[in-house]
Order: structure tokens, then sequence, then C-alpha cells
């Protein structure tokens, strides 16, 4: 249970590049003392039956630049600040990281977490440099990064990268991203982040359509 309790909480907190390091402050805060039991996680389940035709919601960014829609059953967190505070300080302080959006996910005792993460590079940074620096943040965190798959265009990207923590090479987090990028000013452009982060390699074909269909969903506002 022990390691489960560990899995979910690295899955709720992780922004797909930006992994939040805060594990234990947020156990005690964000949940009740028994919030993980098998219990409850049976009954939360249960909430969420595949059998259900859930309605569609839709997400825009507070700059309404970007939108997407995904199921109700992806239950989104209304509180983000202490998401917010566990993002590296170089990731905040040098390149203006902000969560936007979090959702997740629950199946057969794996989460699958959903984040929208806005950041600001040079205007001269192509996808496949922003991903670098990423790397590079994430390395200096204690987390290595392995990318699967990629296929990047001029303003976007779109990857599948392998997570693990340094400390724990055999505890692996699975991931499927896209990176949009738009001009802001004259020498910044501004990078949304749509991040799908889970704690095992995903298996489940209505979940993998799920996650298909939120990213064929995203638009770029004029």
């Amino acid at each position: 249970m022990k390691s489960f309790l560990k899995n979910i909480l690295l899955i709720l907190l992780a922004v797909g590049f930006i992994f939040l390091l805060t594990f234990f402050f947020l156990k005690e805060t964000l949940f009740p003392k028994d919030f993980f039991s098998q219990k409850n996680i049976q009954q939360i389940e249960s909430l969420v039956s595949e059998e259900k035709d859930f309605p569609k919601k839709e997400f825009i960014t507070p700059d309404e630049k970007l939108k997407f829609v995904y199921p109700s059953n992806w239950v989104e967190a209304t509180d983000t600040k202490n998401f917010q505070e566990g993002i590296p300080k170089e990731a905040r302080e040098k390149y203006k990281f902000k969560n936007l959006f979090l959702a997740s996910r629950i199946k057969n005792d794996i989460f699958y977490g959903l984040t929208v993460t806005e950041g600001f590079f040079d205007l001269k940074n192509t996808p496949q440099e922003i991903i670098d620096i990423m790397k590079e943040i994430n390395d200096k965190e204690g987390i290595t990064t392995e990318i699967i798959e990629i296929e990047t265009k001029e303003k976007e990207a779109f990857f599948r990268a392998l997570y693990a923590k340094k400390s724990s090479p055999n505890n692996i987090f699975y991931s499927k991203e896209k990176i949009l990028l738009v001009d802001y000013d004259q020498n910044n452009k501004k990078a949304y982040f749509i991040s799908f982060v889970f704690s095992r390699e995903n298996k489940n074909e209505k979940i993998e359509k799920e996650i298909n269909e939120i990213l064929e969903s995203i638009q770029l506002i004029k």
C-alpha cells in the first residue's frame, strides 16, 4: 500500500516535464488520512464506471488562446496553489512556468494525470530546444527523462517519455505530451504543455481513446 500511495502522489503531482517534489507536505495538507485506503479507491472507481456516457466539458486557458474538450470523468482540481508552489524554482523564475489546469482519472489502481502548463521562452527556441531545456531542469531535480517517441514541427511537438527519480530508477512513469508555441512579444514565445502522465504503461484502450480525443480537440484560438 505504501508504494501504491507513492505512485498516486507522484502522478497527481506530475505536470508533464515539471514534477512537483513536495510529496509528503501535500499528502498531509491535501488528503485525509485514510483517503488512499483500498476501500476508498474502489469507491472512487465505482463512481466513474466505464459503462457511463460522460458529458464533455471545455477548458479554455485564462488568456483565451487555447482550448480543448474532455470527458467529465476526468476530475478537475479546483485549488492548485500548492501544486504551483511545488514547481522547481528555475522553471518558475526563469521561464515563468504556471500550472493552468490539473485533472485526474483513476482506473484499475492507476491514476492518470492531465495537466496544462504555460511557460515563456526565447523567440528563437525551437520545440526540440525547449524539450532539452526541460530535460536539464528535470535532471537538476533528480529526475531522469527518456524521450521514446517524438514528432516536431515549427511551432509544436508531440512526444512520449519515461520519467524516473534517480533515487528510485525502477519507479517509472509514462507520459504522452504535446507542446504548442505561440508568439508572445518581440522577444518571447509562450509554450503550452498539455501532458498526460500515468504510473504504469497504459494498456486500457478506452482511456487511450479518451486521451487521443482530448489531444485531437486542442485548438489555438485566434
